[in-house]
């Protein structure tokens, strides 16, 4: 046999061993195994009152994210101005914005079925923590919720303590 499919063969063995671990990692229960989503926390400030209750942005969060991961917020569905020229990398009017890259359809697709696990309220702005781990901010503008940020800087501020 000659020296370069011993090394070829050993480098496919570790990588099948490393795929297998990863495999027996993924299907391994862990700490929050068993967990409803439901189980889920809410904050809210006791002084303020949420438009609608914290039902009406549960609801709009999940339904905000289905349409994200189905077609992309085609129609802009809750969302806010800005965001949407983002999420579309046109600016209102049909101007492109500059330097901009549509949400992957891969990304999008994380979005499905989401729920909201995390949910903190402050008057008629709220920061939310979906169950696929991205984070969103939603406004009240006359009673009705808009997203207005995904990801990054979504809730920066909302989860510092006061003081």
């Amino acid at each position: 046999m000659s020296r370069g499919s011993i090394g070829s063969r050993l480098i496919v063995a570790a990588v099948l061993v490393l795929a297998a671990f990863a495999a027996a990692d993924a299907l391994w229960p862990g700490t929050d195994a068993g967990l409803p989503s439901s189980a889920r926390e809410t904050v809210a400030i006791p002084e303020s009152q949420d438009p609608g209750g914290t039902r009406v942005i549960d609801r709009v969060g999940a339904e905000w994210a289905r349409r994200f991961a189905s077609n992309g917020l085609a129609d802009c569905y809750r969302t806010g101005e800005e965001l949407c020229e983002r999420l579309h990398c046109v600016h209102v009017g049909g101007y492109k914005v500059p330097n901009c890259r549509l949400p992957t359809p891969a990304y999008r697709r994380t979005f499905r079925g989401v729920a909201v696990d995390f949910l903190v309220v402050r008057q008629d702005e709220a920061a939310a923590r979906l169950s696929n781990g991205e984070m969103i901010e939603l406004r009240a503008d006359a009673g009705k919720w808009r997203v207005l940020a995904l990801g990054g800087g979504a809730g920066r501020g909302f989860f510092e303590k006061p003081g």
